[in-house]
């Protein structure tokens, strides 16, 4: 059985990612994994589910995602996924809609852990591609790290191995759908919390994500791309969302010291020390602005520590190199 690469994945929203919205999202993402809206299973079983499954191969990779509880039920909108092509089904155990809790679907279930897996269990019999599950860190009064883990050990029992994880907890009550999106705060400590302690699942972090790569454990930027060499201790590149790179020994910026890349129009034949004061162009050469300049052609300050140095400012290269009182580095 082949599984998806979820790197990219764009989550299943009702009224969202319909039909025609998957088609316009593959037009920008070949390798994007797509989902479709939930569809009850219950309404795939009484309805026309040629009208609600059937899609066009250029969505492709995209997966089902269904609700539901009933064994039965479950077992024929997995057989429906196999016939129709879908690169896998997911289980909804994330929706806190009252109309979804009322039909036994959605947040809900994440208090019946022992359902939950005994529903995957028969989809993963059924299944021709990939069963995964995606739900919530906790639901009501069940907020506790615990309980979270204790829910997708158990679930992972019936041999599912893919979780997408909406890593705040969902008000069944008190909470309309569309505030449950964003309240209460997230938690993603839980989320790396639990990848950290069972490391074989894989976990995919929702909620909140603005960036293609996940915001880090400690701080608000992302890690876009991240270099190993040879194991997950000895990170050698590094690139954030806020423009910073960073690299073992070789660069580290954050955005760009263009002043120092270009001669003095003046050439500074007195090394006059220009730390802290900003440049114009002028020509293919710099020189100190004045008040006469515009703001806008100012196109940098001199900097303490050129950028084709590096500053070595963080992971395992920070305070690498000897720095005098102003930060600058001592070659000497």
């Amino acid at each position: 059985m082949l599984k998806n690469n979820y790197t990219f994945s764009v989550a299943p929203m009702m009224g969202v990612t319909t039909p025609s919205a998957r088609f316009m999202y593959r037009l920008i993402s070949k390798k994007a994994v797509l989902f479709t809206e939930m569809i009850a299973s219950q309404a795939i079983y009484r309805g026309d589910y040629d009208k609600f499954l059937k899609k066009n191969s250029i969505e492709e990779p995209v997966v089902l995602q269904v609700g539901g509880s009933d064994n039965e039920l479950l077992k024929f909108s997995t057989n429906l996924a196999n016939k129709y092509e879908y690169q896998g089904i997911n289980l909804n155990v994330g929706c806190p809609s009252k109309k979804v809790s009322q039909g036994r679907m959605g947040a809900c279930l994440m208090k019946e852990s022992d359902l939950v897996k005994n529903c995957v269990k028969t989809m993963i019999s059924e299944s021709s591609s990939e069963v995964s599950v995606k739900c919530r860190i906790g639901v009501d009064e069940f907020e506790s790290y615990n309980f979270f883990k204790n829910f997708i050990l158990n679930v992972s029992d019936s041999g599912c191995t893919t979780f997408f994880v909406h890593a705040r907890k969902a008000f069944l009550k008190g909470l309309d759908p569309k505030k449950n999106r964003t309240l209460p705060s997230l938690k993603y400590d839980y989320v790396y919390r639990l990848k950290k302690e069972i490391p074989h699942l894989n976990i995919i972090i929702n909620g909140g994500i603005q960036s293609i790569a996940v915001r880090a454990a400690t701080g608000d930027t992302y890690r876009l791309f991240e270099g190993y060499s040879g194991n997950a201790s000895d990170r050698e590149f590094r690139v954030d969302s806020d423009g910073t790179v960073h690299a073992d020994g070789a660069y580290a910026s954050s955005g760009g010291d263009y002043a120092e890349m270009f001669e003095w129009k003046d050439g500074n034949s007195s090394s006059e020390d220009r730390v802290g004061k900003t440049v114009v162009l002028d020509g293919n050469q710099i020189r100190l602005s004045t008040s006469d300049d515009a703001q806008a052609t100012i196109i940098g300050v001199v900097s303490a520590t050129p950028v084709i140095l590096g500053d070595a400012q963080s992971e395992k290269w920070k305070d690498k190199y000897e720095t005098d009182s102003y930060g600058r580095y001592v070659f000497e």
